[in-house]
């Protein structure tokens, strides 16, 4: 990945964490699996796991807090941030690309599985394969999805 690239996706992955810290109903289905980058697919586990425990974040202390608590590395900067990254954005917008990148970040950790997998042992190869079919079929499913919310905004 290029230093642009980088930027980018920790860039869409910071608004994403800030829509959950915001508590917008938009990004209820974020999961830190739509994270290209380590630090803020870490902090999403924490803030998303927070969440689902019924917990409301909704500030930038809050959150801080929370991230702290979790032994996150520079966790007021890091709830800092992820806010002022989404105050600006519009958070369907942001959503919607998180989305279509998590289909392609998903295909790229499939497609690793299988790569590790074609130097396996049979029994390897076997268990990879029945890991990655159901992966592989909600795959589809997302992309077809995508592509369909594609064509009807042209």
């Amino acid at each position: 990945m290029t230093a642009c690239a980088v930027l980018a996706a920790a860039a869409l992955d910071s608004q994403l964490a800030g829509l959950i810290i915001l508590g917008d109903p938009v990004a209820a289905d974020v999961s830190p699996a739509w994270c290209a980058t380590q630090r803020w697919e870490r902090a999403v586990r924490v803030l998303v796991r927070h969440r689902d425990a019924g917990s409301h974040l909704g500030s930038i202390l809050v959150a801080g807090d929370v991230l702290a608590a979790a032994g996150t590395p520079y966790p007021r900067t890091t709830a800092a941030e992820a806010v002022v990254a989404s105050v600006e954005q519009v958070p369907v917008a942001v959503v919607a690309a998180g989305r279509a990148r998590f289909v392609w970040l998903e295909a790229q950790r499939v497609a690793g599985l299988l790569a590790d997998a074609a130097h396996a042992e049979p029994a390897g190869l076997l268990w990879a394969l029945e890991e990655a079919r159901p992966r592989v079929d909600l795959l589809l499913v997302q992309a077809r999805e995508l592509m369909a919310s594609i064509g009807s905004n042209e």
